[in-house]
């Protein structure tokens, strides 16, 4: 995704489609009532004293949250931000039970985690349909998307490609990028997966090394891997695109901590996260920011 698409967005396109993201389908709320955590004690040099933040969570996720932790902590050097990955349901869980300050996420939060869990949507990213580089496929329409992953269509022939099968890579079960894509795409529960990736980077070595492959990664970790993403009904993803819902693979990326409250140097991070400074980060790492 190029910076300069990102830069076309308007500030109200992207906060209608923060506010769907996180409010539409069963599983989430609208951002406009999720909780945020409370701000105990004045953000300055005297008590602002530094200390450890916890954060984990999605796979998907990690890496741009890293990013934001590693530039968070070279202003910051008071403060000590570990990043794990371990999944968007571990990460969940991990921060329902106070083992992690912040858990990540890159699906919508369900209803027994916002029972325990606030958010907020950081960055917005959209789901790559991945194919081999050498495949001719370079666009499906949504419908062939669901067929292939719903093993309707088993030939590339089917679509305009080769003679041969079709292998379906999906990431582990429980991951929130499958979770994400499985729900925008229709195919949940529905899905005979011919190879499983674990964690993206699984997903992509899966269909590097396998020329009739067909899988799904968030955009933002594709640069550099020998693999194509395909436009869906000739739409290829862009921050528009996913502004206007023209297409259909658009996903936001969020930071779950406690009802109850944050720790004051969870809080100063989340707020630096939603600062022109961190956002300024999202875009470096050649994702959406929700705040220009």
């Amino acid at each position: 995704m190029k910076k300069s698409i990102i830069k076309v967005f308007a500030a109200a396109m992207l906060s209608a489609f923060v506010f769907a993201l996180t409010g539409c389908g069963g599983n989430g709320e609208a951002a406009a009532d999720t909780p945020t955590p409370a701000n105990t004690s004045p953000a300055d040099d005297s008590v602002n004293a530094g200390g450890d933040i916890v954060v984990a969570g999605s796979t998907t996720v990690a890496p741009v949250a890293q990013a934001l932790a590693d530039a968070f902590m070279a202003s910051n050097p008071q403060y000590n931000v570990e990043v794990q990955s371990m999944g968007t349901g571990a990460g969940m869980t991990a921060a329902i039970e106070g083992v992690a300050d912040i858990g990540l996420a890159s699906r919508n939060l369900n209803a027994d985690e916002l029972a325990e869990l606030g958010f907020i949507t950081f960055a917005i990213d959209g789901l790559a349909v991945i194919t081999h580089e050498s495949n001719p496929v370079s666009n499906l329409s949504f419908d062939d998307i669901r067929g292939i992953f719903l093993g309707e269509i088993t030939n590339w022939s089917d679509v305009g490609g080769n003679d041969a099968g079709i292998i379906v890579v999906s990431r582990e079960s429980g991951s929130g990028a499958r979770g994400g894509f499985e729900g925008m795409a229709d195919v949940a529960d529905e899905v005979a997966y011919s190879l499983i990736g674990t964690g993206s980077n699984g997903v992509l070595t899966s269909v590097e090394q396998n020329v009739n492959a067909i899988g799904y990664v968030t955009y933002g970790l594709i640069a550099g891997r020998s693999v194509s993403a395909v436009s869906v009904d000739g739409i290829s993803f862009s921050g528009a695109a996913a502004a206007d819902g023209t297409y259909p693979f658009a996903i936001g990326f969020h930071m779950a901590f406690q009802l109850a409250g944050v720790n004051e140097q969870t809080q100063t991070f989340l707020d630096w996260v939603m600062s022109l400074d961190g956002q300024d980060i999202v875009q470096a790492e050649e994702y959406v920011p929700v705040i220009q």
